[in-house]
Formats: structure tokens, C-alpha cells, sequence
């Protein structure tokens, strides 16, 4: 299937057996790492379904995969302590000097490098992987400083052929930057269906909260990382990522976003997309 490549080395990202080996720098000097744990993803907040009762609280979860059962936002910190499958090999911008290169093998490295741009010295394959492990810390460090919600309008959020027409237009893929902005300002409030030039054609399920969806040329499959309350209004929203490809071309990526849906209802709405 055409959309097992775009979760699939998603997932492993951060699973190993092995240790991270120690980052250097270009002079042969080790740099050190002392980050948090972080993930980034798709974040929506919860607004579609029936509203709960204001004293019920509805946990934090994390679903490491579309299959797996969720776990609490306690475990989400040994999960993402455990080393990258492999070391990835970054430039970072270090301030007053060139570009140094480090050897990053986990979340805590990532982050303790993050605000310097770090990038993979490799492209193609590798560029995407990166940009999915960075955007996979930065969601765990959200997810773990969330707060079970009171409220849950999305608890009944279906990820079948009729997700579109529920998820804002910024989870469309659009790799055009022009029909992007174009969208943004002419059709602000506009659905992901409603974006797209062309209609999807293809739907296939790829878990109880993952699906793919396909139109001419390209395919995206959207699955749900991890639901809580990461704004602090009460209400649960839920975190989604979206890997991304052409098809029979070399365009890869990952996105993750937050979304919110403040009343039973209405529709959802972008609060932020991440960037690594």
C-alpha cells in the first residue's frame, strides 16, 4: 500500500536497544546534552460529539501507534528517554561561530540543541526521519505537561472517509506555498475537503485512529498521537500527525498541528502547527 512507508518509519523513530552514542563537534570536542524529553505533533481540541459531564475528567493518553492501546502521561516520559534506532549527524548554528555538526541519538539531545536549528548533514530519506523524530520529542513534552480535560466534544471523532469534512483546511496537503496562502486568505474557514483542487479518491483505514487518504498524485495518512487538555481551557483536544508523499515522486513530510473545537458542533479550528 501506498501509505505504509509514511507511519511506518514514523514509528520506530525513537525505539532502540541500543545506547545514543555522545555528540561532538567538528573540532573534535564532545557537546553536551542536557534537554528535556519533548514529541511534536497534530494537535486538535476536542469539539465534535457529545459534551461530558463537567466532574468526569478524561485522562491524558498516548498512542504510540493506531493499533496500540493508550498509555498515561506517565509513561510518556520513559518512552521517549529511550535512544533513537540510529544516531542522526546534524549541522547547529553555533552563536558566534560556524556551523558545528553533532551527533544527535535521542529527545534530551534534540532539545538540548533545538534552538539552533539543528539539521541533518544528509538529505533525502534521512531529512524526513529527522523532521519526524524532532516533531515526535516536541509532542511527548507536550503531551506530558497536559492536564486531563473536564469537557470532550471529540471523543466520538471517526478516522474513516468522513474525517475531511471535519478537520480544518491546514491538514489538506498542499504543497504549493501560493495555493497555501491562497487558501489562508480567501477561504479562512474553509474544511480540509474544501481546500483540496482535487477530490479525494481513496480512503483505507490503517488502525482504530489512523487513515489514509489519497487524490491524484499525492496521499497523506492522519493519525491521532495523543488527546488531553494541552491549552489549559478544560476542554480535551487532540494531538494528529500527518505524513505526507507524492506519489511517484521524491516529496516527503511530516506535519503536526493543534486544533481545537470549543463547542459540541462546531467546527474545528487551528491553534498551532509545529515546527523543528
Amino acid at each position: 500500500m501506498a501509505w505504509s512507508w509514511s507511519w511506518s518509519w514514523s514509528w520506530e523513530l525513537d525505539r532502540s536497544a541500543g545506547k545514543a552514542s555522545p555528540a561532538t563537534g567538528t573540532r573534535g570536542q564532545p557537546v553536551s546534552f542536557r534537554g528535556g524529553v519533548g514529541i511534536a505533533l497534530l494537535v486538535l481540541a476536542t469539539a465534535c460529539g457529545t459534551s461530558a459531564p463537567h466532574d468526569i475528567a478524561y485522562d491524558v493518553e498516548w498512542f504510540e501507534e493506531p493499533q496500540s492501546a493508550p498509555v498515561s502521561r506517565e509513561a510518556i516520559g520513559s518512552l521517549m528517554a529511550e535512544p533513537w534506532v540510529d544516531d542522526i549527524e546534524v549541522r547547529i548554528e553555533a552563536p558566534g561561530e560556524d556551523r558545528m555538526h553533532a551527533t544527535l541519538g535521542s529527545c534530551s539531545d534534540y532539545f538540548a540543541v533545538a534552538d539552533q536549528r539543528p539539521r541533518p548533514i544528509h538529505g533525502a530519506t534521512t531529512h524526513v526521519i529527522f523532521q519526524a523524530r524532532a516533531l515526535h520529542c516536541q509532542a511527548a513534552r507536550l503531551a506530558m505537561a497536559a492536564q486531563p480535560a473536564t469537557i470532550s466534544h471529540l471523543r466520538t471523532l471517526a478516522f474513516d472517509e468522513g474525517l475531511p469534512d471535519h478537520l480544518p483546511w491546514q491538514v489538506a496537503m498542499i504543497m504549493s506555498s501560493s495555493e497555501h496562502q491562497q487558501i489562508a486568505r480567501e477561504r479562512p474557514k474553509a474544511t480540509w475537503r474544501e481546500a483540496l483542487f482535487s477530490p479525494l479518491t481513496t480512503f483505507s483505514p490503517c488502525g482504530t485512529h489512523c487513515g489514509v487518504y489519497a487524490e491524484p498524485g499525492q496521499t497523506q495518512s492522519v493519525w491521532l498521537l495523543a488527546r488531553g487538555d494541552f491549552d489549559g481551557d478544560g476542554i480535551e483536544d487532540v494531538l494528529l500527525q500527518s505524513s505526507d508523499a507524492a506519489i511517484g515522486g521524491s516529496y516527503q513530510a511530516v506535519r503536526m498541528f493543534v486544533l481545537t473545537r470549543r463547542q459540541p458542533g462546531a467546527r474545528s479550528e487551528l491553534v498551532q502547527e509545529f515546527d523543528y
